[in-house]
């Protein structure tokens, strides 16, 4: 699953959190670093335009994919305190 984060602007479900927001039985139990899935960090570029957000609920299945980021057409960046900042706003 992705998600597109664009600098700027509010997103909608912030002001009305759902019913599955505030549940207890979501599928995750932490919020795993990026760094643990063996992805290396870097500081955010300053003329990015867009953010794509991929949310994995296996730890290896991130792995697969921050194994393969080095083969990713425009040089893809790993935000480490930003991710994990973006992720703990959006659950």
């Amino acid at each position: 699953m992705g998600t597109v984060a664009v600098r700027g602007g509010t997103w909608e479900g912030r002001r009305r959190p759902s019913a599955l927001a505030a549940s207890a039985d979501l599928p995750w139990t932490r919020i795993a670093n990026p760094e643990e899935a063996g992805a290396r960090c870097s500081p955010d570029r300053v003329n990015a335009g867009a953010y794509l957000f991929v949310d994995f609920l296996d730890l290896e299945a991130a792995r697969i994919f921050a194994a393969l980021l080095h083969v990713c057409p425009g040089k893809p960046l790993v935000l480490g305190p930003e991710s994990m900042r973006f992720t703990a706003e959006r659950m």
